[in-house]
């Protein structure tokens, strides 16, 4: 999936948040397409309380 292709609005899951914090093969498209976009992206508590 391109970055052009996602919404611009987004609800990621606990799992897309570790990819990055964890620096694995997916944490450069995370931060890219999703944490430094213009993007409204949406964490939901449960997720947080997951990390």
């Amino acid at each position: 999936m391109k970055c052009s292709e996602l919404p611009s609005r987004l609800s990621i899951d606990s799992s897309v948040f570790l990819a990055y914090l964890m620096g694995g093969p997916q944490a450069s498209l995370v931060e890219e397409c999703i944490l430094f976009s213009d993007r409204e992206v949406y964490l939901p508590s449960t997720a947080l309380a997951e990390i």
